[in-house]
């Protein structure tokens, strides 16, 4: 199964369509689901690996600076910024007290998410010396296909 990945201008509609367009022949009988399917995850593993890697990082880095501020490649604007910022709050006295009331409320709700789901029908339950109706927990799913690529 062959699709180009690199056309000349690439866009979110543009690979919208593209996927529309190779759902629509397995619908239409002409490609295996399964095989776009096993396709799809191998990708999304590929990019993942290519996204994680620090070497590339930095070579794409080096490689932008080579062209000028407002050139495009494949019609997509390259830009170098900071991106995934973070913050430790672990020096502030009032962070660690609240973020232990929530580590506090997030164990107790954990707890009560695992009875609830032992509920066959509607019981009172009582928590901190107040008593709760409680229903069973409404569950859904959806059925599909796993595929497990190899190590």
């Amino acid at each position: 199964m062959n699709i180009t990945l690199f056309p000349e201008k690439a866009s979110k509609a543009d690979l919208k369509m593209l996927a529309e367009h190779h759902i629509a022949e397995v619908i239409e009988g002409r490609k295996s689901a399964l095989e776009l399917r096993i396709l799809a995850s191998m990708l999304k593993q590929l990019a993942e690996y290519i996204s994680e890697s620090e070497e590339l990082r930095e070579a794409a880095i080096t490689e932008r600076s080579l062209y000028g501020k407002d050139e495009t490649i494949h019609g997509l604007k390259i830009d170098v910024k900071e991106v995934g910022v973070k913050y430790d709050y672990s020096n502030s006295e009032l962070y660690n007290y609240l973020n232990g009331k929530k580590n506090e409320a997030d164990k107790h709700l954990k707890e009560a998410c695992e009875t609830l789901k032992t509920l066959k029908m509607q019981q009172y339950l009582e928590f901190n010396g107040a008593s709760f109706e409680c229903n069973p927990p409404l569950k859904t799913s959806t059925t599909n296909v796993v595929i497990n690529l190899n190590k």
